[in-house]
């Protein structure tokens, strides 16, 4: 009874302890990626939840490919200033992936592409190695929107694992800001049409598998 009566207790401050509507997230990309809508997606999802939120990209050149990272803080008491803890890193840049792991504190959770996980050698740290790439090719036909497509995956995740509200990051709004991106610069590539077209043809084998 003795030992029953503890482990409630345990399980009682454990509870107590869960951190809600504060973190920083960190999203390691690229330059010129596409991650930017994406990431805005994430943020505004958590500001339209009632959480306050701030975000700040940080990139060392603005030339294509090179290192860049954006933070996403989330506080519910308003403090918006970058801290140095991140407790959600989103690693999808094999160009800094060794500094980046480097980085983490102990207890940080770390979202990290599945073709770069073998360069994460820590066990202090909780790792979810995702198949981004298989992921995309599945949701998307159109070669030239995969790599959008895998950046609003991570968001996906990202919010999975943060316990939001999944209708706050829905495909219908990731795909609007995408389009409205796409318009703004004059590029003509819809993602709205690529994507009902790819649910359509899925819809037709199912129903052909099934026939």
């Amino acid at each position: 009874m003795a030992q029953a009566t503890e482990e409630v207790r345990t399980e009682t401050a454990e509870a107590d302890q869960r951190i809600i509507n504060v973190v920083v997230i960190k999203v390691a990309t690229p330059n010129g990626s596409g991650s930017q809508s994406a990431n805005l997606i994430l943020m505004r999802a958590i500001f339209g939840l009632g959480v306050p939120v701030s975000g700040k990209n940080l990139f060392a050149s603005n030339i294509q490919g090179l290192p860049t990272w954006y933070t996403i803080r989330a506080n519910d008491k308003g403090w918006l200033a970058q801290r140095r803890r991140t407790d959600l890193f989103i690693a999808m840049n094999p160009e800094s992936i060794v500094e980046d792991v480097a980085s983490l504190d102990p207890g940080s959770t770390l979202i990290v592409r599945k073709r770069l996980a073998h360069f994460v050698q820590r066990d202090d740290i909780k790792v979810y190695a995702v198949p981004f790439t298989d992921l995309a090719a599945q949701a998307c036909e159109d070669t030239r929107l995969r790599n959008k497509v895998i950046n609003v995956i991570y968001v996906g995740v990202a919010a999975y694992l943060l316990g939001m509200d999944m209708d706050a990051v829905t495909l219908e709004k990731a795909v609007e800001l995408v389009d409205a991106k796409n318009a703004k610069a004059g590029n003509g590539t819809s993602a709205k049409k690529t994507t009902k077209k790819a649910a359509a043809k899925k819809t037709t084998a199912k129903k052909a598998a099934n026939g």
